[in-house]
């Protein structure tokens, strides 16, 4: 039961990383619009969710019943794996 409510609470957690590295990027877009030469950046929501999600779910079936210590240690690298997805893009 624990270990159900955990998931859940760590999607939202993820989402909301994600939802604020969007809105940083966002952000950035708007304060560089008047930059000669600067290109928006954005990345697909939908799918940094889904691998945030599916890496979150391999790393808590790889830990031995812990499932606190694999989701802490995704959901701290999602930002960084957006942010290098989006300076790719």
């Amino acid at each position: 039961m624990i270990n159900r409510l955990t998931e859940s609470l760590d999607f939202h957690g993820q989402a909301l990383v994600l939802r604020a590295e969007r809105q940083r990027v966002i952000a950035s877009n708007i304060a560089n619009a008047d930059t000669p030469g600067y290109k928006a950046r954005d990345f697909d929501f939908a799918a940094a969710l889904r691998s945030a999600t599916s890496r979150s779910a391999t790393s808590r079936s790889a830990t031995s019943g812990n499932a606190m210590s694999g989701s802490a240690t995704v959901g701290s690298n999602i930002g960084h794996d957006i942010a290098a997805d989006v300076m790719a893009g």
